[in-house]
């Protein structure tokens, strides 16, 4: 009986360590320490197993250290970690990976120099760090994209080279019975071979499709053989590669009718022709969900999910179509919110010297909102502008111009403001507040609050139309 009893006891034991270290095993931790990191949360991003995006918070100690587990990765993945002067791309994740990650984010480059990644997993993840470490080195900026094609093309084709040498550098030190680096090693390999079809599009797109499309002819076989798309899902470039090729695919179209022009939602009609499988469902979920951040109020979300109705029935992943009808919901609720005779939404934002402004503070003023950012180059084409009407009001009391940068690199926005040299109040929305209460998603954009706090004009003219502006501005303080 006794052996009985201690046998049972044993075996509970042996239980109970069993499932704390499976547990172990399957938990991705990601900790370490951040020095002079200016924010209480770094976010980190990848596709779940249904392709689409999650964002996980991990919360930052003030002095900069954090912890981060989660049991929701059964996959190995690649994911993103970003935040004030913070940017980690092609981070490999896997369960069970012990991910150890340090670096000072004083700036973003001194971030990029200074990032170690050590623990259980590092082996992989020297692939990018390896490419980082020797884009600092390089220190190139030279916007070679700008220098012709047959400089761009060789460029691009040096750039791929060094990754795939590299790769096989890296990958070649690993185990080949690792069924994680194995999928790593797959998925860098399947990375290199869009990335010389993207280069060639975005090039084209530059260019407004202008230059003879043959420079993709014979580096799109990945998606006009058909075969085998769906094993590119998971790559970090996919999405970005299937949303340029649509639109070289239908600017095509353009040139051979263009009567196409004419008709509503061709894209997504493009969509259901072009693709199949679970690429045709990931394609047209990113067109849809990409159309409503481009909406300016509910009549614009209306027309929308009437012209994509039938080719959301046609997605086939039930998780895409609920997630389209919760971005419906709540794109209405937002846009609801923010429309003209509403109450414009609060913010609280800092200027370059740290000092807190709200739009409370502004009570009783026209406010101009100037939401803009530092690589966006048609804001700053208006900056010029904005300059001669603040000018033109500088002794007026009754308004204020405010310019808000949705940047997340502070170097850059202040940088930019030293470049461009304008005279008004500057605040940054690093943490997307603005572009999530007012539901802005594409900039430049000018928003006019009068001076009881509410929304006056929620897509005014740009200072580049500065007649129609003034005339706006001039009718509303002569009430």
């Amino acid at each position: 009986m006794k052996k009985s009893l201690l046998f049972l006891f044993l075996f509970c034991v042996s239980s109970i360590l069993d499932a704390q270290n499976n547990k172990k095993l399957s938990t991705l931790t990601i900790s370490g320490k951040i020095d002079n990191f200016d924010s209480k949360f770094l976010l980190l991003q990848y596709l779940d197993d249904n392709y689409l995006h999650v964002k996980d918070t991990i919360q930052v100690e003030s002095d900069g250290s954090f912890r981060f587990q989660t049991p929701k990765i059964t996959n190995p993945k690649c994911a993103y970690i970003f935040g004030k002067e913070v940017y980690i791309q092609n981070l490999f994740i896997a369960p069970g990976f012990d991910l150890k990650i340090t670096g000072d984010a004083k700036d973003w480059n001194l971030f990029m120099s200074t990032k170690k990644i050590t623990g259980l997993g590092a082996n992989v993840n020297a692939f990018q760090t390896k490419l980082d470490s020797i884009m600092i080195r390089s220190n190139d900026t030279i916007d070679h994209i700008f220098l012709g094609a047959d400089h761009y093309f060789k460029y691009v084709d040096s750039q791929i080279l060094l990754n795939d040498s590299i790769a096989k550098a890296i990958f070649s030190k690993t185990s080949t019975e690792d069924q994680n680096i194995l999928y790593f090693k797959k998925t860098v390999s399947k990375n290199l071979s869009l990335t010389k079809l993207i280069r060639r599009l975005e090039f084209l797109l530059m260019r407004g499709f202008s230059v003879a499309g043959d420079v993709v002819k014979g580096n799109d076989s990945i998606f006009s053989s058909h075969k085998n798309i769906d094993d590119y899902l998971a790559c970090n470039d996919f999405s970005n590669a299937i949303n340029r090729y649509t639109e070289y695919c239908i600017d095509q179209d353009y040139k051979n009718d263009q009567n196409l022009k004419k008709e509503d939602g061709y894209n997504y009609e493009k969509i259901s022709n072009l693709y199949t499988g679970k690429t045709k469902d990931f394609a047209m979920y990113n067109a849809v969900s990409q159309a409503m951040y481009f909406l300016k109020n509910l009549n614009e979300l209306t027309h929308l999910k009437t012209i994509t109705q039938k080719y959301i029935d046609q997605i086939e992943n039930q998780e895409y179509k609920l997630s389209l009808e919760r971005n419906f919901n709540k794109n209405a609720i937002v846009l609801s919110l923010a429309q003209v005779g509403k109450d414009a939404p609060a913010f609280s934002l800092k200027d370059r010297d740290g000092a807190t402004f709200k739009l409370e503070n502004f009570k009783g003023k026209l406010v101009c909102l100037d939401l803009w950012a530092s690589w966006c180059a048609s804001c700053r084409l208006e900056t010029p502008h904005l300059q001669g009407l603040v000018d033109k009001y500088k002794n007026d009391k009754r308004i204020e111009f405010i310019s808000i940068s949705f940047d997340t690199n502070l170097d850059k926005w202040k940088k930019a403001i030293e470049k461009d040299k304008p005279t008004w109040l500057q605040l940054i929305d690093d943490e997307k507040s603005i572009q999530n209460s007012y539901a802005v998603y594409e900039i430049p954009r000018f928003i006019l609050i009068d001076k009881n706090g509410k929304i006056l004009n929620f897509d005014a003219p740009k200072p580049s139309d500065a007649d129609k502006l003034k005339k706006i501005l001039d009718g509303e303080l002569c009430k």
